[in-house]
This record gives structure tokens, C-alpha cells and sequence, in this order.
């Protein structure tokens, strides 16, 4: 089991890697395929970028904390 201090540097390192991954990938088998794979990762990074701006709400209106969400 691993424990990450540094949760950004973590998935910073990921989604570098999984670029690595699409270019390799789409140079090898599809090149065509390219486009969608970077589409799905700036998706990822979209997303997560917009987790650390939503609020969950409970139904009358009083924030929920959620310890395991990730903040960026």
C-alpha cells in the first residue's frame, strides 16, 4: 500500500504519463484514434479541475463534506 504526501504531484505525474501513453499508442496501432483519446484527457483534466469548485448540498440546503473527494 502506498501512501502519496503530495496527492497533486501524484496526478500531474498520471496524466503525463497517460499522454505519453496516447502518443505511443496512436503512433503504433491508430493514429486516427488520436483525437478521441485527447479528448478523454482533457475531459480528466476538466473534471478535475471542476472538483475542487462544486459544493455538495444535502437536501435542506447545508454543505457536505466529502474527506474523499480530491481538491486540486
Amino acid at each position: 500500500m502506498y501512501i502519496f504526501v503530495n496527492v497533486h504531484t501524484f496526478i500531474t505525474y498520471g496524466l503525463q504519463e497517460l499522454d505519453k501513453q496516447i502518443v505511443d499508442y496512436t503512433s503504433t496501432y491508430e493514429p486516427d484514434d488520436q483525437l478521441e483519446w485527447s479528448l478523454v484527457l482533457e475531459e480528466i483534466k476538466s473534471f478535475i479541475k471542476a472538483d475542487g469548485i462544486v459544493s455538495v448540498l444535502h437536501a435542506d440546503s447545508n454543505t457536505i463534506v466529502l474527506s474523499h473527494r480530491y481538491v486540486w
